[in-house]
């Protein structure tokens, strides 16, 4: 798929999909090009495809589908600057959700995100703040 006709279809995809998360949105979709487009458009590099395939996988649409690849896709979208992304990148790593409970880097990424005026991440930054507990089980 070109760069273009990705662009296109992931936008046409989008669509259908940005105003309600993925997998509610897109349940007339045949779920099989979901994840076909998603792939490509996320291994090309958009941030945006990466951020929803990992709410895919998240999900658990895909077949073998693992939190571990669903962290690894939030955490390239993470890391090209998507905030959505950032505070889910933070949240499996405060909560050992698909890669190693890790304090540290659960609080950097919420905090990125809180600085970039996530709302959700500003809320957990503030309790993390308030409420220390050992960031390293």
């Amino acid at each position: 798929m070109s760069p273009d006709a990705c662009t296109y279809t992931f936008s046409a995809l989008l669509l259908g999909c940005t105003y309600v998360p993925l997998a509610h949105a897109c349940n007339s979709l045949d779920r099989s090009l979901d994840i076909e487009v998603l792939s490509r458009c996320a291994e090309q590099g958009h941030p945006e495809a990466q951020l929803l395939l990992g709410e895919y996988l998240q999900a658990g649409h895909a077949p073998s589908t693992s939190l571990y690849q669903a962290a690894q896709w939030y955490l390239k979208a993470a890391r090209a600057g998507n905030v959505e992304a950032q505070y889910r990148v933070g949240l499996m790593y405060l909560d050992g959700l698909g890669v190693t409970e890790d304090g540290y880097a659960g609080f950097d990424w919420i905090s990125r995100a809180a600085m970039h005026g996530h709302p959700d991440a500003k809320q957990v930054f503030e309790y993390l703040l308030e409420n220390p507990r050992p960031l390293e089980c």
